[in-house]
């Protein structure tokens, strides 16, 4: 088990996946910050969910105030409606943001292709106001949408570790340092994560000549549109 665990915490380490979802501290971390809120987690069906704190709060008050105005003439006491109806409610807001949040994920994988980079936590609410949202009330059909969620992006830290075409790397590295210094050297991978780009050199010359380019990281980042700060021979 133990060995298991050391598995886990160094794949998580090397996908620079964060453990927000399996961490009670880190859950409250990300709450106390006040953009994003986990919700769910009392059930297999309903797996733990980071959504907007402003979704999370608008959506709610709608469900209640639906649930509310449809049962209140049976209970002769307010409270005790709300009380009673809280779980639902609950129940009610995770389903529909969880389809919300699903549009949003696909919705952000299409935006990363276009513009380089993921949509910040203000582009992702006014998106999320703007969509037309399909409400879900089957547990186990949010909780599959939920771990879609979770396969989607483990799926593109993966892409993004692994770095883009190894062809499409050397062509964008001789278009940056020229044809003659690309015969010498390759650029071997990227780690996007990083920001560093690793690359390989038959000579020495060449190579010290290219590491004295301060601009040369900049240059490559943009041929490929990534944010590389490094290059590093070896």
């Amino acid at each position: 088990m133990e060995r298991d665990k050391k598995r886990e915490f160094a794949t998580y380490y090397k996908l620079h996946l964060d453990r927000q979802l399996k961490s009670r501290a880190k859950r409250e971390a990300v709450a106390r910050h006040g953009i994003y809120v986990f919700i769910g987690g009392y059930s297999a069906n309903y797996p733990y969910l980071k959504v907007l704190k402003s979704s999370y709060v608008a959506t709610w008050k709608t469900v209640a105030r639906e649930l509310t105005s449809r049962l209140a003439d049976s209970f002769g006491n307010a409270e005790d409606c709300f009380n009673l109806l809280l779980p639902r409610i609950e129940r009610e807001t995770y389903s529909r943001l969880a389809s919300q949040a699903v549009n949003l994920s696909e919705l952000d994988q299409q935006f990363t292709k276009q513009h380089g980079r993921s949509m910040t936590a203000r582009e992702k609410e006014l998106y999320a106001n703007a969509l037309n949202q399909q409400q879900e009330s089957n547990p186990a059909v949010c909780a599959q949408k939920v771990r879609k969620i979770w396969l989607n992006s483990v799926v593109n830290k993966v892409r993004k570790a692994q770095g883009a075409n190894r062809d499409n790397l050397q062509k964008a590295w001789a278009d940056v340092v020229g044809s003659e210094a690309a015969m010498e050297t390759i650029l071997e991978r990227i780690d996007s994560l990083k920001g560093i780009a690793y690359c390989s050199s038959t000579s020495s010359v060449r190579r010290f000549e290219l590491q004295r380019k301060g601009n040369l990281p900049a240059l490559l980042g943009k041929q490929l549109k990534l944010n590389i700060r490094k290059i590093v021979f070896r």
